[in-house]
């Protein structure tokens, strides 16, 4: 009986390799019928086109795949900054810039990162975040924002000149209207920072009556439209 198992086994060991067999020739004759038939060109043609198809599939899921995980970690961001929780925003936002450099959020995460280290009083993160941010940002209107902040940037570290420079070049170019008073309202308390009275005074004036920012100018007006009072009893 067990002799007559072991040749059963035998048996099915034997038929599985013929049948393997079998395939593989019935492979190898196929391919060389093909071969025949249209020639090695159009085989490798044909099996060029399969794997570059093969690779544009795999290269679309990844894109798709990193697409989603950047706007997960930008989403993410945006919700802390809510928070004001700008250190964990600053962290998420650096995580999202090294992991999907290719995103196209990415200029943008660059801005909020330079705003978290601009609240965080990391002036200078802020403006290299903020340059880095114009340099792959197209869009006019936002490319004057981020300009006014890398103004104001200037403006904190010190380096007033730079800031102004800033300014008067972006008031040449920007239109009239609510952006162009945000500049001349900033440049003018930047000639305020150099001890410039008079021309901070003329560049509030400048702005639109009807102006947030003029608003916000009146006081500064009053102050420099105050002459000083002579000395009841000058010396000497």
């Amino acid at each position: 009986m067990p002799e007559r198992r072991i040749h059963r086994k035998e048996l099915r060991k034997k038929l599985k390799e013929d049948e393997v067999a079998v395939f593989m020739r019935e492979t190898r004759e196929s391919l060389g019928g093909f071969l025949e038939r249209y020639g090695r060109l159009t085989f490798w043609s044909v099996l060029a086109v399969v794997l570059i198809a093969g690779i544009v599939t795999l290269w679309r899921w990844k894109y798709l795949a990193d697409f989603r995980a950047a706007q997960e970690l930008y989403g993410a961001a945006a919700m802390q900054l809510s928070n004001k929780d700008y250190r964990t925003a600053e962290d998420t936002l650096s995580e999202l810039i090294q992991r999907f450099p290719n995103q196209d959020c990415v200029p943008a995460a660059y801005a909020l990162r330079a705003f978290c280290l601009h609240r965080q009083k990391d002036y200078a993160g802020a403006l290299a975040d903020y340059q880095s941010a114009l340099a792959e940002t197209s869009d006019q209107a936002t490319r004057y924002s981020l300009r006014i902040s890398i103004a104001q940037c200037y403006r904190s570290l010190g380096q007033t000149e730079k800031a102004v420079a800033e300014l008067e070049a972006l008031r040449e170019e920007v239109p009239e209207g609510g952006i162009r008073d945000e500049v001349t309202y900033l440049l003018a308390r930047c000639k305020e920072d150099l001890d410039r009275p008079e021309e901070a005074l003329a560049l509030y004036n400048e702005i639109s009556d009807d102006s947030d920012y003029k608003r916000i100018a009146r006081d500064r007006i009053s102050w420099l439209e105050t002459r000083p009072v002579a000395p009841l009893n000058p010396v000497g």
